[in-house]
């Protein structure tokens, strides 16, 4: 992973660095995950948005961020898949 991404994941909060590696990295539901963080689907919801938003705030563009997660999760469903 490169440098510029692992800042950008670092300036996510907790909470949003796990949703966001949970989601593609386990394949789990956001109301699954939502019940882990003891919060409802649609918090969960919400912190993804956000950490999706800060890391292409962080001008970590979707191409490169698609590129690296297919890369990490390769032979997992997409991370824009169910919700």
């Amino acid at each position: 992973m490169s440098e510029r991404i692992s800042a950008a994941l670092d300036k996510l909060t907790p909470r949003e660095r796990t949703v966001f590696e949970l989601k593609p990295n386990q394949g789990l539901k956001l109301r699954t995950i939502g019940e882990m963080l003891n919060t409802t689907e649609e918090t969960a919801k919400n912190t993804l948005f956000r950490a999706t938003r800060k890391l292409r705030a962080e001008s970590v563009g979707a191409e490169k961020l698609n590129e690296v997660l297919k890369e990490r999760y390769e032979g997992r469903k997409d991370p824009r898949g169910s919700r």
